[in-house]
């Protein structure tokens, strides 16, 4: 049955009509009243997947149903008819260049040998003026990656510093630098290996760290607490922690926890307590005892 009726991913829900005949398919799981909803359009023929894939194959549909069609097929994991629609829609716009179609390639780019890949190489200065400075290489880099870094990755002997390399030999024109950088941190933290860990993610945070968010500064702060001796990485990892602490008003407990772990690791033993009996204060009650346990070696001076 996936074979027969192109299945790529699980769960995937088939609906056919008394007659046997597929009329719809729904990808992904969800709550009850989400998929519901989602079934719903199993009962109306202006909604189901195959129906309105029949209907516009006989027809002649405007440039807006293809574009909606593309987004639908996608909706189904059917990418051969979101390839399809997708390359109708194209050769119905005269300028590709502008923000909606350029929005609209760089969603539906796949791989390097894309329509919207190829536009964005060809002229990346034209797009970043429409769609904003580095847009241009944040669309191609996830592309190049995904193509020649990625696969890569997965080999035992993986050397991410060769990966780059020939990847940026292999795209010069094209700015990688940025995702990369964040790529070592977190294959590095990955593959548990601290002595690189720590400068890979000194350097990102020294570059970058503005831009960094209130989980990812939780998530590089816990790994200094777990992994990294050095003081003065102890002492970054607790800036970073009191950010995402302060950007959450003090509302995450799993942030709160690490920001009391890292006060007590640099010897501030009160203002740690004080900060652990907040995330205990905070915390669902299944994972209360965790947390209290924390609070109770701070105390013993465990």
């Amino acid at each position: 049955m996936s074979k027969e009726y192109n299945v790529r991913a699980y769960p995937t829900f088939l609906i056919f009509s008394p007659q046997g005949e597929l009329v719809h398919r729904i990808v992904g799981g969800g709550d009850a009243d989400g998929f519901i909803a989602k079934a719903q359009k199993a009962l109306n023929p202006e909604t189901q997947y195959y129906t309105m894939l029949k209907k516009y194959d006989t027809g002649k549909p405007s440039p807006e149903d293809l574009k909606k069609l593309v987004a639908v097929a996608e909706d189904a994991y059917d990418e051969e008819n979101a390839s399809k629609y997708a390359a109708a829609y194209l050769a119905t716009q005269k300028d590709l260049y502008t923000k909606d179609n350029l929005e609209f390639l760089s969603k539906y780019i796949k791989d390097s040998k894309s329509k919207g890949f190829e536009l964005i190489m060809k002229n990346p200065k034209k797009v970043d003026a429409v769609l904003g400075k580095g847009k241009s290489n944040e669309i191609l880099g996830g592309v190049i990656l995904k193509e020649n870094i990625y696969p890569g990755l997965r080999t035992p002997t993986a050397n991410i510093d060769s990966l780059i390399a020939a990847a940026t030999a292999k795209y010069p024109g094209v700015d990688i630098t940025k995702s990369t950088d964040l790529l070592k941190v977190q294959f590095y933290q990955g593959t548990k290996k601290w002595d690189k860990f720590q400068p890979a993610v000194m350097a990102y945070m020294k570059k970058y760290g503005t831009e960094v968010d209130a989980e990812m500064l939780n998530n590089f702060a816990w790994a200094v607490f777990e992994n990294c001796k050095d003081p003065d990485c102890v002492a970054s990892a607790l800036v970073w922690s009191k950010r995402s602490v302060d950007e959450t008003k003090e509302k995450e407990p799993m942030f709160l926890d690490t920001y009391a772990n890292l006060l007590y690791k640099s010897g501030k033993k009160n203002e740690a307590i004080a900060m652990q009996q907040k995330a205990v204060d905070l915390v669902p009650a299944d994972k209360k005892g965790e947390y209290q346990a924390t609070l109770d070696k701070m105390k013993k001076g465990i």
